[in-house]
């Protein structure tokens, strides 16, 4: 579990993929399932973590800002690498900050979300891909490609 919470970003802001820890890799190779799988859209699917008992979801939650209330508790938010995390983060907000960081196209959220990785998604997937079949963890992966 992280020592504390993040205190540096707003929950507008974009968290780069300099801190991103296991919650970011561990999306982003669930949607690289979603891909392989021969699907393209992300709704609210079981697999998004907000059935399990560790909720990853914020309810009802739209990218377009609303929400009709957090289900998802405080200390499941995402992790960051350097040992915090942020409360109101969810699995959602690290879809859009890989946008930001331009791994995956910006998309459509009407019911869900369209998924398209762009070729800088396609190396980072690809090094986190070889990174697990090493044997490393989510918690340790960087995507410095460099």
């Amino acid at each position: 579990m992280p020592n504390s919470i993040n205190t540096q970003f707003k929950d507008t802001d974009y968290i780069p993929m300099v801190l991103w820890g296991r919650d970011h890799w561990s999306t982003l190779a669930y949607l690289e399932t979603k891909l392989v799988e021969g699907e393209d859209k992300v709704d609210f699917d079981p697999r998004m973590r907000q059935k399990r008992r560790s909720f990853r979801v914020l309810s009802e939650k739209t990218r377009l800002g609303t929400s009709n209330g957090e289900v998802m508790r405080p200390e499941h938010g995402s992790r960051l690498n350097n040992k915090t995390y942020l409360p109101w983060h969810d699995d959602w907000d690290c879809m859009v900050d890989m946008m930001h960081e331009g791994l995956i196209e910006d998309a459509e959220f009407d019911h869900g979300m369209k998924i398209k990785f762009t070729d800088k998604g396609h190396r980072i997937v690809a090094a986190l891909r070889k990174h697990k079949i090493e044997g490393g963890t989510f918690d340790y992966f960087r995507g410095d490609l460099t």
